[in-house]
């Protein structure tokens, strides 16, 4: 599965990562591909959640999705982010 995952990066940046934004790239695109083989699909919100930088970011992708989801799609994101470690908890207690 590793060699997979050095695969998927090296094709997206097209060489192994050098610089500081390559490695940050890089982690960010590993998550995405051990979540999306955990799950067995890509799922966008998850992958917007990875690629932000902050939680002022993350807290607003977050009550986009909670405005426009069901109570049972956002449980799933949110129980797959929490366990996952992609957002702090105590971003879901400043939820409107």
């Amino acid at each position: 599965m590793r060699e997979l995952e050095e695969e998927f990066v090296r094709e997206v940046i097209g060489r192994p990562p050098q610089t500081q934004e390559e490695h940050n790239k890089s982690g960010r695109l590993r998550r995405k591909f051990q979540i999306g083989i955990q799950r067995g699909k890509s799922d966008p919100e998850v992958n917007a959640l990875i690629d932000v930088d902050t939680n002022e970011q993350r807290l607003e992708l977050l009550q986009g999705m909670k405005n426009t989801m069901n109570e049972d799609e956002f449980a799933e994101i949110r129980n797959l982010v929490l366990r996952e470690g992609l957002v702090n908890p105590k971003l879901f207690n400043q939820l409107k």
